[in-house]
C-alpha cells in the first residue's frame, strides 16, 4: 500500500496512477475543500482521463481519501511527499512544506514500521541529504533502519500527466538504502519503462537537468525570433519548420543527444564563427541577443 501527500497536478496524477496499477492509495490533503471536491469527482484543474479514473477508482476503493495520516502510513510501506516546492523572493525554494511534512510523518509513524519516505516533489540537489536527513537524525530516527529515503522525481506534462505516468520513458529512484531501493524497485516493475537506480543527488539533479533544458530550448527559439523580426524579411515559421527537419532531431543518423552532453565545449570553424556573427549583426540592427553572448561566454 502507498500513501500520497499532497494532491495536485503530481501527487493526484499519481496516486491514481498507482491505482491503475492495481495498488491500494491512500491520499492525503489538508485542504478539507479539496478533498470534499474530490470525494464528488471535481478536479481542481483539467487533465484528460483524470476525472475519469477518479471516479472509477473511488468506486471500486483502489483510491481512499483521507485526512488520517497515522491510519493511512500504519498500512503503507511507501509514502511519497508530493507537496509544492515554490520559489522564495530571494530565488532558492521554499522548503518550508517538505519539512512540515516530514515532520507529520515522523510524528504519525509506528515505531516499530520501517516506513520508506519518497519524494517526489521537485526539490533541488542536496535536498535530500543536506536537509530532509538532518531532520529525520534530529528525530533519533536511523535510515536504513528506521525509516526509508529516495527521490523518484516525476516528469508529467500538462496535458498528458496520465499518459506520462502509466507509460513514463524512464524511472528514476535515487536511494541509499537497500530497503527502500528494492520497494521502489518493485512498485515499478509493473511499468514497462527503464529503471534508473542512483542516488539521492543525481535523481534530484536529473529533474533540474530536464526542465531547464527545455527552459533554454524555449527561450533560444524566442531570442532568435526577436533577432529575425529585427534584421526584417524573415520567415519565421518557415525557418523554425525546416530547422526541425534537421536529422539530428530524430536520431538517425546523427543524434541531438550528442549536443547535449558535457565536454571541452565546441571549436572548429562554423559553430563559433556563425554564433559570433550572428550576434554582431543583431548588435547592428538595435537587438542585444544576451542568450546568445551568453553561449559564446560558457564556451
Amino acid at each position: 500500500m502507498i500513501t500520497i501527500i499532497g494532491l495536485g497536478f503530481v501527487g493526484l496524477t499519481t496516486a491514481l496512477g498507482f491505482s491503475e496499477k492495481g495498488f491500494k492509495v491512500y491520499g492525503i490533503e489538508k485542504d478539507i475543500l479539496k478533498i470534499s471536491r474530490l470525494r464528488k469527482g471535481k478536479l481542481p484543474f483539467h487533465e484528460p482521463y483524470l476525472k475519469d479514473k477518479l471516479e472509477y477508482h473511488l468506486k471500486n476503493r483502489n483510491f481512499e481519501l483521507t485526512n488520517n495520516l497515522k491510519n493511512a502510513l500504519k498500512e503503507s510501506k511507501v509514502v511519497m511527499v508530493c507537496v509544492g516546492t515554490p520559489c522564495n523572493s530571494d530565488g532558492l525554494v521554499d522548503l518550508s512544506q517538505i519539512k512540515g511534512v516530514i515532520e507529520d510523518i515522523i510524528d504519525n509513524k509506528n515505531d516499530k514500521q520501517f516506513l520508506s519516505i519518497c519524494i517526489k516533489s521537485t526539490v533541488p540537489p542536496k535536498t535530500c541529504s543536506e536537509f530532509i536527513k538532518p531532520i529525520i537524525i534530529e528525530r533519533k530516527l536511523s535510515i536504513g533502519k528506521d525509516i526509508g529515503l529516495c527521490n523518484n522525481p516525476e516528469f508529467l506534462r500538462e496535458g498528458f500527466a496520465w499518459i506520462d505516468f502509466i507509460n513514463p520513458d524512464r524511472i528514476i529512484i535515487g536511494s541509499e538504502d537497500e530497503e527502500t531501493k528494492q520497494t521502489l524497485n518493485e512498485i515499478y516493475k509493473k511499468f514497462d519503462s527503464l529503471i534508473f537506480n542512483v542516488n539521492l543527488e543525481t535523481a534530484e539533479f536529473i529533474k533540474y537537468t530536464s526542465n531547464t533544458l527545455l527552459a533554454t530550448l524555449i527561450s533560444f527559439s524566442n531570442e532568435l525570433e526577436m533577432i529575425a523580426h529585427t534584421i526584417e524579411d524573415i520567415d519565421i515559421k518557415k525557418s523554425f519548420e525546416i530547422l526541425h527537419l534537421d536529422k539530428r532531431w530524430s536520431g538517425y543518423p546523427a543524434s541531438m543527444s550528442n549536443y547535449v552532453y558535457p565536454g571541452c565545449g565546441f571549436g572548429g570553424y562554423c559553430l563559433p564563427k556563425d554564433t559570433q556573427a550572428l550576434i554582431g549583426l543583431s548588435n547592428k540592427k538595435g537587438y542585444n541577443p544576451t542568450l546568445l553572448e551568453e553561449v559564446l561566454n560558457v564556451n
